[in-house]
């Protein structure tokens, strides 16, 4: 499957998720990165220590989770339940434009484009302080 890559600029993943809500109402969401650390939330499932959300509603879109410095958040949104074995390195952390991410395209750093062959989610969302971004399949033409 062929994914886009999108640079948006100086954007919360709150602001993505309302932007792009299209993508994420009706799915789950698992956040890889909260400020750089994980999320905690008793209330909701988690997988290989990766907090998910519930089915994403209008009010969970409207009331999405943000860390202290709305940044070094990343969200991998799927269609269907999460695979067991989901389990990534997030890109945010990097603090690299998305356009730049073949530059840790390797093992034991973050390679993106394995882990979308791999768990071939909807979107995968986040930011740093450089960029937020959006990565969908290219097929979706909704988010272009």
């Amino acid at each position: 499957m062929a994914y886009q890559f999108l640079d948006l600029g100086d954007l919360s993943c709150a602001d993505i998720v309302r932007q792009f809500s299209h993508l994420l109402i009706g799915r789950i969401a698992v956040n890889t990165s909260f400020d750089s650390g994980k999320l905690s939330r008793a209330d909701w499932k988690h997988v290989n220590g990766f907090a998910v959300t519930p089915p994403i509603t209008r009010a969970l879109v409207d009331e999405w989770p943000v860390s202290h410095d709305d940044c070094w958040d990343e969200w991998w949104v799927f269609d269907r339940p999460v695979p067991e074995s989901f389990n990534v390195t997030a890109f945010c952390n990097f603090c690299l434009p998305i356009a730049e991410y073949k530059e840790l395209n390797f093992e034991n750093m973050c390679p993106l484009e394995r882990y979308l062959e791999q768990y071939r989610p909807v979107a995968v969302l986040g930011n740093n302080q450089r960029s937020a971004y959006l990565i969908h399949p290219a097929t979706d033409r909704k988010a272009s």
